[in-house]
């Protein structure tokens, strides 16, 4: 979730402009950073919708719109920043004065385009992330061959390999090695385990290297 991280700096900066004692607003600029406070502060929780969500759904759409938002934040911030420097340039050029008056009105047209995407794309984002489609399975079509073999005398170590992959906790690092002679079933003990559709769908990224 790039655009959370863009958020949160568009935040730091209100905060500053808030809180800098060499900073003074004007009446309507402080309405324009109060509406911007409040168009923001509900983003995080709806962005942390998506860790809510199964691995298994399909994220391409929700990635795409998180770039979009991102950008639309980015873009609103780098006109922010801009006229600051602005500000604080002029009033070096005459003599550098204890309190810096900062008038936003400028932006007010950007300001308000900029909320309306926001409002637009927070219904969509919500939307997405509720209405997310199931991945497809992947199948031996990527080119094991007899993994639906059976497992003579391996189905207690497939169940209990399973029991501890499904039980682990995806946020901690975890090594499980199969160990035996040649031709024991180690291999399509791991093929068996990797195409099994709970491990699928608890683990959003797993490789096959042969």
């Amino acid at each position: 979730m790039t655009s959370l991280g863009a958020v949160l700096s568009l935040m730091n900066t209100i905060y500053n402009i808030l809180h800098c004692s060499r900073f003074s607003l004007d009446v309507r600029s402080q309405q324009i950073i109060q509406a911007l406070i409040n168009e923001l502060q509900p983003w995080p929780q709806i962005l942390e919708r998506l860790d809510k969500t199964k691995p298994s759904r399909s994220r391409k759409k929700v990635n795409a719109l998180d770039g979009r938002i991102k950008e639309a934040i980015w873009k609103f911030e780098d006109s922010l920043e801009s006229l600051l420097t602005q500000h604080i340039t002029s009033s070096q050029l005459e003599t550098l004065p204890e309190i810096v008056s900062i008038d936003l009105q400028s932006l007010e047209n950007e300001f308000h385009s900029f909320i309306q995407k926001l409002k637009n794309m927070e219904k969509e984002y919500i939307y997405e992330v509720e209405n997310m489609p199931q991945d497809e399975p992947i199948t031996s079509s990527i080119g094991f061959h007899g993994t639906n073999s059976n497992m003579i005398g391996l189905s207690d170590q497939f169940q209990e390999l399973k029991t501890e992959l499904m039980r682990g906790d995806r946020s901690s690092h975890c090594f499980h090695a199969l160990r035996g002679t040649a031709g024991v079933g180690k291999t399509t003990l791991a093929m068996q385990i990797y195409q099994d559709t709970d491990i699928q769908s608890k683990f959003e990224c797993r490789v096959w290297v042969p």
